[in-house]
């Protein structure tokens, strides 16, 4: 019996970080460090 709670317990785990890393803060995130990376003259050439 304790083995099903831990496969339901992991599973919870595995859906919370599912919607935490591909939520709207997520995505902003993930924005804001590509455009932290991007290199200068990548930025000029788009016009960014």
């Amino acid at each position: 019996m304790a083995g099903w709670w831990i496969l339901a317990g992991c599973g919870a785990v595995v859906l919370v970080v599912g919607l935490v890393s591909s939520g709207a803060w997520a995505r902003g995130t993930a924005e804001r460090t590509a455009e932290r990376l991007a290199a200068p003259e990548v930025r000029e050439q788009v016009g960014a």
